[in-house]
């Protein structure tokens, strides 16, 4: 039912949108819906991984990409055309931005 209020028709009909996703994505406080956009929450949380590596090293999904990834490297050295998950390759793309931090 929210959807149809915002979009109507078919989930796969592209046009005849009351709202823009961009007027979607205003914060609250500004007047908008106060929705994230998608792709910087993905990005926020994949730099949340990466932080996660050095900060809960008795972590489970850490020892798991430590033993099977890593393998005696370090996360910065680690060549970026390894084969992997589709989210272990974004993390190593992420790895200048991350370094910032």
């Amino acid at each position: 039912m929210c959807s149809i209020f915002l979009w109507p028709g078919s989930p796969t009909q592209t046009h005849k949108s009351k709202v823009s996703w961009d007027d979607l994505c205003v914060p609250k406080e500004e007047a908008g819906l106060g929705i994230r956009k998608l792709r910087e929450s993905n990005r926020v949380f994949a730099l949340k991984l990466i932080w996660r590596l050095f900060t809960q090293p008795s972590s489970l999904w850490v020892s798991w990409v430590k033993h099977y990834f890593l393998k005696y490297n370090s996360f910065w050295d680690v060549r970026d055309d390894t084969k992997g998950p589709w989210i272990w390759r974004k993390l190593l793309k992420l790895r200048d931005v991350a370094y910032e931090f």
